[in-house]
C-alpha cells in the first residue's frame, strides 16, 4: 500500500505509472505487461485478461480475472492509446511498447531493492498468508505449471475461483482507494 500511494503521487510518465499499476496488480511477467494488446480484455461486467499461448513463459493460454482497479488501468490506456493494439503502446520506440526499464527506473526511485519480479512473489506470499485461497488457484494466478501428473487430470484453469483473490489482492494493494481514472482529466 505504500508503494500503491506513493506511485499515485510521484511525477513520471503516466504510460509508465499504468504500467507499473498493472504489474503490480495482475501478479503477471514483466513482458506479459509491456506486450499485452487491447483486444485480449473482453467480457463485461466479468472482464477477463487473456494472454495467447505465444506470449507466455510456458507456452500455454492465460486467463485473468479483472480487478475493478485493473478495468479501470486498462481504460485510462484506451485514453492514453487509442483503444487498439498495444495497451503500452510507444510507437518511436524499437519494441513499439514502453521499456522493461521503465517500471524498474520507476519502482527503484521508490526502494533500490525493488525488482519488477517482486510483484509476484509478494502476491504468492500475500496470497499464501490469507490462508483461504488454494495453492493451485494461486498458481495458476501466476501462470505456473503444475507437476505433469496433476496437469494430466487438471482441466479447469479455476478463473472463477481466482477473481475473488485478485480483486482481495488488489483491494489490499491500493488500500481500497482504486486507481485515479484518466478520463475525467480528458473530458
Amino acid at each position: 500500500p505504500d508503494l500503491w500511494q506513493w506511485l499515485k503521487e510521484v511525477r513520471c510518465d503516466e504510460i509508465s505509472r499504468q504500467f507499473v499499476m498493472l504489474l503490480l496488480l495482475s501478479a503477471k511477467r514483466t513482458g506479459e505487461v509491456r506486450f499485452a494488446r487491447h483486444e485480449w480484455f473482453s467480457g463485461s461486467p466479468s472482464v477477463v485478461w487473456e494472454t495467447p499461448a505465444e506470449h507466455m513463459k510456458m507456452g500455454q493460454p492465460h486467463r485473468v480475472p479483472v480487478s475493478r482497479q485493473v478495468a479501470t488501468i486498462v481504460d485510462n490506456m484506451k485514453v492514453l492509446s487509442g483503444g487498439d493494439g498495444l495497451l503500452f503502446s510507444k510507437p518511436n520506440t524499437k519494441s513499439g511498447s514502453v521499456s522493461e526499464n521503465a517500471a524498474l527506473v520507476l519502482l527503484k526511485r521508490f526502494d533500490a531493492s525493488i525488482t519488477g519480479h517482486g510483484a509476484r512473489a509478494s502476491f504468492k506470499g500475500w496470497a499464501r498468508s490469507q490462508s483461504r485461497f488454494q495453492k493451485d488457484a494461486i498458481e495458476f494466478a501466476l501462470a505456473h505449471g503444475l507437476p505433469p501428473l496433476e496437469a494430466a487430470y487438471m482441466r479447469l484453469d479455476l478463473l472463477e475461483e481466482r477473481r475473488p483473490m485478485m480483486q482481495d489482492w488488489a483491494d489490499f494493494v491500493t488500500g481500497d482507494e482504486g486507481v485515479p481514472s484518466l478520463r475525467a482529466k480528458v473530458t
